[in-house]
């Protein structure tokens, strides 16, 4: 008779703890259904042409470029950021040289999408276009020493894309 009074508390103290595990996993899938929802809406609305934090937005696109053709332009730019004096070509400013030169790239990029499709390159304009555009725009969180290390990012990949229009030309 002692072993039922001690059985039974004990055996419905462990369906109670089933229910109550049973009860969180269940819940915890829908908040998962739910955040992953929430990040597609978020990651839709990033990606909007309307939304100004997006490289590809119309509020970054040009009716007219200054430049001849897309090897114009890397040419030009490849040339632009090596003549800035290397002490302000890595500290970001926004009376600085290469703010302009920054913020171009990100609009010609978007002018010459076509041509860059067409000879696919797409991927490392693309990585080209977001550094500029992190380091640039009026909404980057980047920090000094983030920024910094994202020019020399930017340097990087400029080259790489003028070392590639070299070589096919």
């Amino acid at each position: 008779m002692k072993k039922l009074i001690i059985a039974i508390p004990l055996l419905s103290l462990a369906i109670l703890a089933v229910l109550v595990i049973k009860a969180n996993f269940g819940d915890s899938e829908t908040l998962t259904l739910q955040e992953a929802e929430e990040s597609a809406e978020t990651e839709a609305l990033a990606m909007s042409d309307a939304n100004a934090a997006n490289p590809k937005s119309t509020s970054h696109q040009l009716g007219y470029s200054e430049y001849d053709d897309l090897e114009h332009f890397v040419t030009t730019v490849h040339g632009q950021w090596f003549a800035i004096h290397p002490e302000q070509r890595f500290t970001f400013t926004i009376e600085g040289e290469n703010q302009l030169l920054l913020s171009t790239v990100v609009k010609e990029v978007n002018h010459w999408e076509s041509v860059i499709e067409e000879r696919g390159w797409t991927g490392e304009f693309d990585r080209l276009q977001s550094t500029a555009f992190q380091i640039s725009s009026p909404l980057s969180e980047l920090h000094d020493q983030q920024k910094e290390n994202e020019l020399i990012h930017f340097q990087e990949q400029l080259d790489l894309i003028y070392k590639r229009i070299a070589s096919e030309s």
